[in-house]
């Protein structure tokens, strides 16, 4: 790997780990990016990024369990290949929606059962506004995300 992909790979690895993923998952979707290859085979990722089987295994799977990575398998060829899934703005932002209305269906039933008026009450009050205001916001970008998906779909 020349020095300019390693750094890029290491520097998305952090990014990664900033926002509470790993930093093996932040290096295995970056490869994916600056691969020559289209898929790379999981025996290409281990050897890439000079890491366990089992780190691979799992980081592929949290990947593909958050939507960002896909497995296929080439005509031919008995091997598992990886690529980067084709990001859908909407639908991320549909499930991002769904988490914060859960969250803010918390911070109800928290209001409901505290009886008492106090710094926490406020806080509790405080972020369940935010959250509302929050959710409002994602269901109008979502609006804009679909009108693009569609747009680029033709």
């Amino acid at each position: 790997m020349n020095t300019e992909r390693l750094q890029f790979v290491e520097d998305t690895a952090l990014l990664f780990e900033e926002i509470g993923l790993t930093r093996m998952a932040g290096r295995i979707y970056s490869w994916l990016m600056v691969a020559d290859e289209t898929e790379v085979s999981f025996d290409g990722l281990t050897e890439a990024l000079q890491a366990s089987k089992g780190s691979i295994s799992t980081n592929i799977k949290m990947l593909e369990n958050l939507g960002l990575v896909e497995s296929v398998s080439l005509p031919g060829d008995r091997k598992t290949y990886y690529r980067l899934k084709q990001l859908s703005i909407s639908k991320m932002l549909d499930e991002r929606i769904e988490k914060a209305r859960v969250f803010n269906h918390q911070l109800e039933q928290a209001q409901k059962l505290r009886k008492k008026e106090d710094h926490t009450m406020n806080r509790i009050r405080e972020f369940n506004q935010h959250y509302s205001w929050l959710i409002a916001e994602f269901e109008r970008i979502k609006e804009k995300a679909k009108e693009m998906e569609t747009q680029s779909a033709m």
